[in-house]
Formats: C-alpha cells, structure tokens, sequence
C-alpha cells in the first residue's frame, strides 16, 4: 500500500491532476482490485475445497510452447 502511495504522489508531482494521473489512478485500483479478488478466490478454495491440498501429485505434466500453438487446448483436455 505504501508503494502505491509513493506511486500516486510522484505522479501527482509530475502532471498535476491530468489525464495521465487520471489513467495511473485507475491501474493502481484495477491491480488493487485483482489483488483483493485474488486473495478471495484462494481464501474461498480452502473453504469449499479443503482436502485439495492432502492431494500428492506423483508425476507432474508441464505444457509448454509457444503462444496460439494449442497448449491451452491439450490443457482443457486433460484436465
């Protein structure tokens, strides 16, 4: 919180209240809010689904390749 406080301040020194301090204010409450929504999304995973984590993964499956190549297709269907 206090880095975006620094942050807002320095912007707010550089231009003023201008369109540019106008869009920084507006990133720093999107990221703000997806952190906030981010950390509820988990917290609600431990809730509703407690035993994920007594789960062992014996051998993991990493996807890789390059961009619009299909990973998150072969994704979708494993999972």
């Amino acid at each position: 919180m206090r880095l975006y406080k620094q942050g807002l301040a320095a912007s707010w020194e550089l231009f003023g209240f201008s369109r540019h301090f106008v869009f920084f204010v507006g990133v720093i409450l999107f990221f703000m809010l997806h952190s906030a929504f981010t950390v509820t999304t988990l917290f609600l995973d431990h809730l509703f689904f407690p035993k994920f984590r007594k789960i062992k993964v014996k051998q993991p499956v990493f996807i890789i390749g390059h961009p619009r190549s299909g990973t998150t297709f072969i994704h979708h269907l494993f999972t």
